[in-house]
């Protein structure tokens, strides 16, 4: 949360943090919850 809200609002309002952002984002947004619990264990 503390990564996220800042990253959404620059993502938002600036064009050039969009298009470096928006592939992470975009790779992450269609992982299910159960593919995440290994990566925040790491």
């Amino acid at each position: 949360m503390l990564i996220s809200v800042p990253l959404g609002v620059a993502m938002g309002t600036s064009a050039v943090a969009l298009a470096l952002l928006e592939p992470t984002a975009g790779l992450l947004r269609y992982m299910s919850a159960a593919a995440f619990i290994p990566l925040l264990i790491i």
